[in-house]
């Protein structure tokens, strides 16, 4: 569960919930990690081409990853696998207000981009906390596979949201565009290793006699369609 919170879990602050369920302690811990995400991923909001976000996502990876599974082993070593869920799903809710309540920083395609990343983001974490045991490490597999893909979409997102909220006070416009759109690239193939498994799997199983269409696998894995 560690491996997961450090994957899929959304950083524990929000304009409008402070994380109260945490101890004084590890409060203090979780801010000291988001006050290094932020200056480690500042660079990403000045960007002005494609190019040089790729190359700023690919160098600062390693250490987002590592700042990442802090996140994860900070978070819980307090909450219980219920808690986390609860915490997490409603966190990626108050990421979705935050975006649709933004008037000023966002262009109406940026907020369309960033609301299906949300999304999908929020799903696929709701369907691996439902995943059953006995396939939790096929899913663990799928998500080292594309972890890479899933750091892209977190570091993209998790920027503009710091800019959302004031944490980033310089960045470029189009920095915005080039975030959400490298956001949602990543995302899709987050969603496609995982259509790749679907459609292993089902071969190897020999669980259907006729090919399954992209939108029904998508449907049977819980991802948006």
């Amino acid at each position: 569960m560690v491996g997961l919170a450090g994957i899929l879990s959304p950083i524990p602050r929000t304009p409008s919930r402070e994380p109260t369920i945490f101890t004084s302690e590890t409060r203090n811990k979780l801010e000291l990690v988001l006050a290094k995400m932020v200056e480690l991923l500042s660079p990403l909001s000045s960007v002005s081409t494609r190019t040089e976000l790729r190359r700023l996502l690919d160098r600062i990876a390693p250490e987002y990853l590592h700042l990442r599974n802090e996140v994860g082993r900070l978070i819980m070593a307090e909450l219980s696998e219920d808690e986390f869920a609860r915490f997490a799903t409603e966190a990626y809710d108050e990421f979705l207000k935050l975006v649709m309540d933004d008037a000023t920083i966002l262009t109406d395609q940026d907020r369309e981009k960033l609301c299906d990343v949300i999304q999908s983001l929020r799903e696929l974490l709701e369907s691996a906390l439902n995943t059953p045991t006995e396939n939790q490490g096929t899913l663990t597999d799928i998500l080292l596979e594309c972890s890479h893909a899933l750091q892209c979409v977190d570091m993209c997102l998790l920027s503009v949201l710091l800019v959302l909220t004031g944490e980033i006070k310089y960045w470029n416009p189009a920095a915005i565009r080039h975030l959400t759109q490298g956001g949602q690239e990543h995302m899709r193939q987050v969603e496609d290793t995982f259509l790749i498994h679907d459609f292993e799997l089902a071969e190897r199983l020999k669980t259907r006699e006729q090919p399954v269409s992209l939108q029904e696998v998508r449907k049977r894995i819980d991802l948006p369609g």
